[in-house]
């Protein structure tokens, strides 16, 4: 695949959540990956903030864009979600692909 070729690149959603019942938020959020597998949800990462134990980032990879969009809910169901998962703040999402990953643990110690 040429770099810059979106339409079958794998792309990655990620959504900070402010969450006041983490029970609450997980099981709507379980509820929404319903056969993930075949919509194109490769994985699902939570996160925790270190500094806010009731902020959330969730990464969803997903197979392609298309399948990332089709998914994302938009407008009256979007709504619906968070007040169902108790979400009261619009969350900021990104959607991208991925541009460079180096892991730093496979580099020797005099490698910069």
């Amino acid at each position: 695949m040429a770099v810059g070729d979106q339409a079958e690149e794998a792309v990655r959603l990620v959504a900070i959540h402010p969450v006041q019942d983490f029970n609450r938020w997980k099981q709507v959020l379980d509820d929404t990956v319903q056969n993930a597998a075949a919509r194109g949800i490769h994985c699902r990462t939570l996160y925790r903030s270190v500094d806010d134990p009731n902020e959330y980032l969730v990464a969803v990879d997903f197979a392609s864009r298309a399948a990332a969009e089709a998914a994302m809910l938009e407008g009256e169901a979007l709504q619906s979600w968070l007040e169902r998962a108790g979400v009261s703040v619009y969350p900021p999402t990104f959607l991208g692909t991925e541009v460079e990953r180096v892991d730093f643990t496979e580099m020797g110690p005099d490698s910069g």
